[in-house]
């Protein structure tokens, strides 16, 4: 949300610079006030889009003794982990 930082991509000046004025802020009603105008820019720009990327893991093949699916009823995914078992060799 605000630039410089090390995984920081992309910022608005005024936001940055509001930032930088609460930072050095001693009076915290003022200080208050700052943040909740830099929580309202936020929104206002959309800064954040909410992403969700279902990645369930499975353990299936030839390999694969058992692999989890279904271990627990009505759970969609693969679990737990350390109960899929691996064919001996």
């Amino acid at each position: 949300m605000v630039g410089g930082g090390t995984y920081s991509h992309g910022s608005y000046p005024d936001i940055d610079g509001l930032f930088q004025e609460q930072a050095g802020d001693q009076d915290p009603k003022r200080r208050e006030a700052t943040l909740h105008r830099i929580q309202q820019l936020i929104h206002e720009k959309a800064m954040f889009a909410p992403i969700w990327q279902l990645a369930a893991m499975g353990g299936f093949g030839s390999r694969v003794e058992e692999s989890g699916l279904g271990l627990i009823a009505a759970y969609p995914f693969s679990g737990p982990y350390e109960d899929v078992k691996l064919k001996g060799k």
